[in-house]
């Protein structure tokens, strides 16, 4: 803008003038365009020293891969805090083992680099000589043994997005020209932590994970972590949280408090939270919840009505199906959720697969929704079926 205001100015130059102001117009635009060309080349240099933190975050973990000191969660259970747009709080307990034959000096976890460790003990001991940088957490091994051992952190901070999908760094910088436009259609945002909305994919680390964040996918290299949860999540008043589990109100005045309690292993989880409107059926003991923004409610409304018990009949249905096939839903809960469409949709790894199906959800985007009612979709297909029948 500045850039195109210095070029008028120096363009009215050439214009004759009852009034001259030639030397006036030169300066004006002469400064007006250096402060477009700082801006830029600040905005330049910015995005390359980004760049550059997230290349020595991939060489950081490619350098400490090894899977030998990468311990086993077994459960995550404490709380989590969030205050949208300002602060993650994570009071955690790991259960692990770890295999102390193996000759390593550290044992490795990621955790998002925008937090600050207040607290890290092992088997109530307190841990004084661990190192986190660049989002790897290292514990000595010393303070392991055969066991299974309790992990407790507690980290308070605003968690960095671009700590995510390490493994696709190098993919994405070879995307140029027309196919960027396309690229950003898929989603620019690895997560979500605005004022009234917020979606903590596991991608970016935002609780403490097995091992390094890249070679995620090598699992010829090294195993797939699986663990069962109990956490207490708070969000502000009115919230509602979506999980990998069925949701449990607990009692606070002051905010909104929810349990999440898995004992089917999980490799992985996220929340997804806001000012939710909620619909909610049961099916073979399953809870069955879509969560949506209060401003797209019309397409939602019809199946909190009557159609709820035809809903059921078919979840039930195809429940009854799976299960003759040998196959049946691990979890007790499965929640449909609306979010915004900057939520990026593809993950890392080789095949930089859908990230919108996290355990016991499955997240949509705002730009899909329906824009028809579909009340108004059903009854015309009932007055055809009427016309066609007399």
């Amino acid at each position: 803008m500045s850039m195109s205001i210095g070029m008028l100015l120096w363009a009215s130059n050439f214009v004759a003038r009852v009034v001259p102001s030639r030397t006036w117009n030169l300066i004006v635009g002469s400064l007006s365009f250096c402060f477009g060309l700082l801006v830029i080349g600040t905005l330049i240099g910015a995005q390359m020293l980004e760049n550059n933190r997230i290349n020595h975050w991939v060489d950081v973990h490619d350098e400490h891969f090894d899977p030998r000191a990468f311990p086993d969660v077994h459960e995550v259970r404490g709380s989590v805090a969030i205050n949208p747009r300002r602060t993650l709080t994570l009071n955690l307990k790991l259960d692990v083992t770890v295999d102390i034959d193996q000759d390593v000096e550290f044992i490795l976890f990621s955790l998002n680099p925008g937090y600050d460790i207040s607290n890290l003990a092992v088997a109530g001991k307190q841990v004084i000589d661990h190192k986190f940088e660049h989002g790897l957490q290292k514990i000595p091994q010393h303070y392991f043994n055969s066991d299974l051992i309790e992990l407790e952190i507690t980290a308070k901070g605003l968690p960095n997005i671009r700590f995510a999908y390490l493994d696709t760094v190098d993919t994405l910088a070879k995307v140029v020209g027309p196919d960027v436009r396309q690229l950003r259609q898929l989603g620019t945002e690895n997560a979500i932590f605005h004022s009234n909305f917020v979606v903590l994919t596991p991608g970016i680390k935002w609780y403490p994970t097995s091992g390094t964040a890249t070679n995620e996918n090598a699992w010829e290299l090294r195993k797939r972590d699986f663990f069962t949860l109990n956490i207490d999540v708070s969000v502000p008043q009115k919230w509602l949280v979506a999980g990998p589990a069925k949701r449990q109100v607990l009692d606070d005045d002051n905010q909104a408090n929810y349990r999440f309690q898995q004992s089917s292993p999980l490799p992985e989880f996220a929340l997804v939270s806001s000012k939710f409107k909620s619909v909610t059926i049961e099916a073979e003991g399953i809870s069955f919840e879509c969560l949506y923004a209060k401003k797209h409610r019309r397409p939602f409304e019809w199946f909190s009505g009557n159609p709820a018990e035809q809903i059921q009949e078919i979840i039930t249905g195809n429940l009854n199906s799976l299960k003759y096939m040998g196959l049946e839903y691990p979890f007790g809960s499965y929640a449909l959720v609306e979010v915004p469409s900057t939520l990026r949709v593809f993950g890392g790894g080789f095949e930089m697969d859908t990230v919108m199906h996290p355990p016991g959800l499955t997240m949509i985007r705002e730009s899909t929704l329906p824009t028809t009612r579909v009340d108004m979709i059903v009854e015309g297909t009932r007055e055809e079926i009427m016309d066609n029948s007399t």
